[in-house]
């Protein structure tokens, strides 16, 4: 197991696919034996947001340094609550990002989360947090969308699918840092 992980550099769903198990079977195995996974695009990209923020002179906090379960990533001069939510480009030139947890995730309902018809969960973003930021990567470049909490829950979407393009619904988002600035005032 320790020689799929190191030196294939394999993940727990490619490791679990290729012995016909579920992923968590894996992942439980995995962290049994004391065997680091592989780093997720999101561990891999939320120092980089921190940075760009703590540069564009935000006071910045970390919280999954300190609670790597918090609903919320950062903490913008101590009032903002930030959500940073990553995807890759796609091949039709959109960043997928998926908004639901799977009915097999067993959550639960709550003030926070509700369940859809389809038995997918959702969470009630404007509960967790004020604004979502939306890193979509391409390669060795990434955009970022930052979009109020509250219109990403009354788009009722299970997945959002962003463009930099001025054709994209929610165009008006892209890098657009002022949304911050008016809600960290």
């Amino acid at each position: 197991m320790i020689e799929l992980y190191t030196i294939k550099n394999m993940s727990d769903q490619e490791i679990a696919d290729m012995y016909s198990v579920s992923r968590s079977t894996i992942t439980h195995r995995r962290r049994k034996f004391g065997i680091r996974g592989k780093e997720t695009l999101h561990e891999k990209i939320l120092p980089l947001v921190v940075k760009l923020l703590d540069y564009r002179g935000y006071g910045v906090k970390n919280l999954k340094n300190e609670n790597k379960l918090s609903p919320i990533d950062i903490l913008l001069n101590d009032t903002v609550k930030v959500k940073v939510m990553t995807a890759t480009k796609g091949r039709d030139g959109t960043f997928k990002f998926i908004l639901t947890n799977p009915a097999r995730s067993f959550n639960k309902v709550s003030e926070n989360r509700i369940r859809l018809e389809n038995g997918r969960y959702r969470p009630i973003y404007n509960n967790i947090c004020d604004v979502i930021i939306f890193v979509g990567i391409d390669n060795d470049r990434w955009g970022q969308w930052i979009i109020p909490s509250n219109i990403i829950d009354e788009s009722e979407l299970q997945t959002l699918s962003l463009k930099a393009a001025t054709t994209n619904k929610f165009f008006e988002y892209y890098k657009n840092w002022d949304i911050l600035d008016s809600l960290s005032k």
